[in-house]
């Protein structure tokens, strides 16, 4: 098997993309700006807003490239490009033949949460251009497989994602900012947090998802199991990198909520508990 991963350069992609190449699968990786470090893996530069041109065969596209409100300020133009390099890839599709595609989809595609627990058929409440763009996306993939049988689309609507090289999220800047003795600022102490899942849980699922095809659902979330408070969370990683503590608490105009991710357990998602990703993510930093 042949996998196209596009933003192999980036955290996600790259992390990804060395996983399946330990796997001992045939891996092309894309990038823009930042050049791939990967060894063993064929790099292709692309522009993915552009036709997309390659000349190897392709079974399997895992689509991590993203403009998001953290590389770009500009709104229309996240949502734009999100969308263009969707339509290219499927287009991409088209011509080669591509029996799956794995889209690396957000929470935000569900927009401001108001509930405690989230699931896959929450309405979509006001999202922001970024997550109206995971939605497009995500439609744009289901027109396509409607229209071409043999195609398999899976989107998994992500949490927090931590690993080497995770950035411009809750768990990793409070990570970085307890290393360096800087103060936390946080809210919802009490409130109880899964939204989390450690790279190389969501590489191994991707792995199986592709080996046995034993999914039913087009879009999943996933997290982590026994939630753990958010004082909780915090005071955990302050233990692990054995850190004075240094919190500021205070009330949040957002709720908190939790992610139910049963319909990602019956595809074979095997999470990990929020203490053992916190503990997995924390031993990088020891």
């Amino acid at each position: 098997m042949k996998i196209f991963i596009t933003g192999a350069s980036g955290f996600a992609g790259s992390c990804i993309a060395e996983f399946f190449l330990k796997k001992k699968y045939k891996v092309i990786g894309s990038f823009y700006n930042n050049p791939i470090k990967i060894k063993h893996i064929r790099k292709l530069k692309l522009i993915l807003t552009k036709k997309i041109l390659i000349k190897d065969n392709i079974d399997t596209i895992i689509h991590c490239a993203s403009r998001t409100p953290v590389n770009c300020k500009n709104s229309s133009f996240i949502f734009n490009q999100n969308v263009k390099m969707m339509k290219n890839l499927l287009d991409l599709s088209s011509r080669k033949n591509v029996k799956n595609f794995i889209f690396l989809s957000s929470v935000s595609a569900y927009g401001k949460i108001n509930k405690k627990t989230l699931f896959e058929n929450n309405r979509s409440i006001n999202p922001n251009r970024y997550g109206q763009s995971k939605i497009i996306c995500e439609n744009l993939l289901y027109d396509y497989a409607k229209k071409q049988k043999s195609f398999k689309f899976l989107s998994l609507r992500l949490p927090i994602v931590v690993g080497k090289g995770s950035h411009s999220n809750f768990i990793s800047e409070t990570t970085k900012k307890i290393i360096n003795n800087d103060q936390i600022k946080a809210s919802n102490k009490s409130s109880y947090f899964n939204n989390i899942i450690f790279i190389d849980d969501l590489s191994k699922f991707l792995l199986n998802y592709l080996k046995y095809k034993n999914c039913k659902f087009l879009y999943v979330n996933v997290a982590s199991f026994n939630k753990m408070k958010i004082s909780n969370v915090i005071n955990y990683i302050y233990q692990r990198l054995k850190r004075k503590k240094n919190i500021e608490w205070s009330k949040s105009k957002s709720p908190a909520f939790c992610i139910n991710f049963r319909n990602a357990l019956k595809c074979g998602f095997k999470p990990s508990s929020v203490k053992n990703s916190l503990k997995k993510y924390t031993s990088l930093y020891l």
